[in-house]
């Protein structure tokens, strides 16, 4: 797994995003005292939020957070049944408490808020960048806050997605120690100063950390390659069972003609995975 590291000081990540202006981030800090009980309390009880969000949701069913999370999650089908938001407010509480404190506090409450925002299209996959990141919190307790401001500081046009220009800036400001590869480390600097440099690094970055093809770098997806989560090719072979017999045969006994007597298998991680009666895996091809 990665280790996340920064040249600069938080004083002068601090000092960075200041001169920036406000942020989504800042903003999901704001709203911090609305969703999550007071902007005076550092955090807020699982029990109570799941409570405080029922509430709200019977309230409000019309608004746009509420909106979202009804696109995210199926069984919100209907957000004026109490028993239903009740439960589900109470599962996703649960889901926010990355710590295991059995409270939320700011910094769980950010990374709910925006991968809301990002409108990941699998709840699993959210859960699968959790559980990453709730190891790595069990280490390190601070290093969700401490990506969190990365990411903020990055984040120039304050829209809550990272271009390559953002990237680059990072690395020649020396904001930023991230590599393609996986490690923390210094690149050399190029002749002319680093700019060259800066750009080939942050571009390589960026081929690594994009996963919607969007030529661009979300929260969530930078989050996923902070703790480790990687994307990889993923192939479906078919193979025709009859040898090409199929075309031939099928008029004549179906009526109708079929191309082939098709069997699939996904290649992934290097391995062949299909189906015989139970899932078995094989080297691909």
């Amino acid at each position: 797994m990665p280790s996340p590291s920064l040249h600069a000081s938080e004083a002068a990540l601090e000092s960075t995003a200041q001169r920036r202006g406000p942020s989504v981030l800042s903003r999901l800090r704001d709203d911090f005292g609305r969703w999550c009980g007071t902007s005076e309390e550092p955090f807020m009880t699982v029990e109570a939020l799941a409570m405080k969000w029922t509430d709200e949701a019977l309230q409000t069913p019309d608004d746009p957070f509420f909106t979202a999370l009804l696109a995210r999650h199926s069984e919100l089908h209907d957000l004026r049944n109490y028993e239903t938001v009740s439960s589900c407010c109470m599962r996703l509480s649960r889901e926010m408490d990355l710590k295991g404190t059995g409270c939320v506090d700011m910094d769980e409450w950010i990374h709910f808020a925006m991968s809301v925002q990002c409108q990941v299209p699998l709840t699993k996959a959210m859960c699968l960048i959790n559980s990453s990141l709730k190891v790595l919190l069990r280490s390190r307790p601070k290093v969700l806050e401490r990506l969190q401001r990365m990411f903020e500081v990055a984040d120039r046009r304050g829209v809550g997605r990272l271009s390559i220009e953002d990237l680059e800036e990072m690395y020649r400001a020396a904001l930023w120690n991230l590599e393609a590869g996986g490690a923390s480390r210094a690149s050399p600097r190029s002749p002319d100063g680093g700019c060259s440099s800066a750009r080939e690094r942050a571009r390589r970055l960026l081929k690594t950390m994009d996963l919607d093809g969007s030529d661009s770098v979300s929260y969530v997806e930078f989050i996923a390659w902070c703790v480790g989560r990687r994307k990889f090719p993923v192939v479906v072979n078919f193979y025709d069972l009859s040898n090409g017999m199929a075309s031939v045969l099928s008029p004549w006994l179906l009526g109708q003609r079929w191309e082939g007597v098709w069997h699939t298998g996904v290649v992934v991680f290097g391995k062949e995975y299909y189906y015989g009666g139970d899932i078995f895996h094989d080297r691909a091809g």
